[in-house]
């Protein structure tokens, strides 16, 4: 292979053109074009072919989420930079030796610049960086707390369109619990204007009123609900300070998805997880080894 062709090939892999494409365009093999974008990205990403590069530059937010790998029983997780979107770590399981591996990677003197991160209801991850920098918030942003309530009360929504129709028909108890649904949708409009606030007592005192109103109920999962506002108290009033979310993790949550689809599945994880640190850093650079196109 010329020195030119190879040069091409990875401006082509760097500018984002999937493996097939860049097979069809070079007319070089699949394990040729792969085995390139690998050392490409070794080259951009790790020091050593192996350990990955310490960010590019100091966060103050982070967000941390896992998703699943190729068949689905098995999970990685991944942190990003909150303003940049860029990943800084991927990483095998969901457990806290995934956060305690990328605080030594990062180092504490790092990680003293990070302010709050935002995550679910994983109490793996919020022990672990708890108990590794205390300083640090954590958060709970409103989309994973509606999830939580909406997976919780699912079943009894099921029932509305039914119950609106006995209720048509007279019937005193199913207007008993058609009060509860409507409680629910109480519950939740609350909710949002919660998420809307930006001082943490005013927060505060709209949480709680939504925990009384949840445990005034008896229903059992308003009351499940309840306790979980409770527990997660301190993380949830914690967004009218930080104003994060999640929402960005989710979006690197679909280029994953992406990434994975065009590529068919990608079932090399070193390779994988490269292609995802790419893929989350949105300015091309051309590779300084290749020539210049007016030569």
């Amino acid at each position: 292979m010329t020195e030119e062709l190879l040069a091409y090939t990875r401006d082509l892999l760097a500018y984002g053109l999937t493996n097939k494409l860049v097979c069809e365009i070079t007319g070089l093999g699949k394990n040729t074009v792969k085995d390139i974008d690998l050392e490409r990205l070794k080259d951009k990403y790790t020091i050593d072919g192996k350990t990955v590069i310490k960010p590019e530059r100091h966060a103050r937010c982070l967000g941390i989420d896992e998703f699943k790998l190729h068949d689905g029983h098995r999970f990685a997780t991944v942190i990003i930079d909150l303003d940049s979107g860029h990943i800084l770590w991927l990483a095998h399981g969901k457990k806290k030796a995934v956060v305690y591996d990328f605080i030594k990677h990062v180092g504490l003197e790092w990680m003293d610049h990070v302010e709050a991160i935002a995550c679910d209801m994983n109490s793996d991850y919020q022990e672990a960086f708890e108990e590794m920098c205390p300083g640090l918030q954590c958060v709970f942003d409103y989309f994973h707390i509606k999830k939580n309530f909406n997976d919780k009360v699912q079943g009894e929504n099921n029932k509305k369109n039914e119950q609106r129709r006995l209720i048509a028909e007279g019937n005193e108890k199913i207007m008993s619990e058609n009060k509860l649904l409507f409680t629910c949708e109480l519950v939740l409009e609350k909710l949002t204007e919660a998420y809307k606030l930006t001082d943490e007592w005013e927060m505060a005192n709209e949480i709680a009123e939504i925990m009384d109103i949840c445990q005034d109920t008896k229903n059992k999962h308003l009351i499940w609900f309840s306790k979980l506002l409770d527990n997660h108290f301190d993380g949830i009033i914690a967004h009218a300070t930080y104003r994060i979310s999640s929402g960005k993790v989710e979006g690197i949550n679909q280029k994953i998805k992406t990434v994975r689809r065009q590529g068919y599945g990608y079932p090399d994880d070193e390779y994988f997880f490269l292609k995802l640190f790419d893929a989350s850093r949105k300015d091309y650079v051309r590779n300084v080894i290749s020539p210049k196109l007016s030569d």
